[in-house]
């Protein structure tokens, strides 16, 4: 089974609030990646480096929850 499908897997059973938080963050991953491709100023590169590492933190800590909800019986 594909990364993918398994990630999609793990978010059906989860509540439906936690699931569009976790496709927002997904969203704003997305969007702070485009951000840093286009960034030329160091400062503000270097403000999406830390901005990504604050939204992985994010999702990553997301992502448990929907996996404790889907361990839940």
């Amino acid at each position: 089974m594909s990364l993918a499908l398994k990630k999609r897997a793990a978010v059906t059973g989860a509540d439906p609030t936690l699931r569009a938080e976790l496709r927002d963050c997904l969203d704003e991953l997305r969007h702070n990646q485009s951000q840093y491709d286009l960034e030329k100023e160091p400062d503000l590169i270097e403000a999406c480096i830390y901005q990504r590492a604050a939204l992985l933190c994010r999702y990553r800590y997301l992502l448990r929850r929907v996996r404790e909800q889907e361990a839940r019986p």
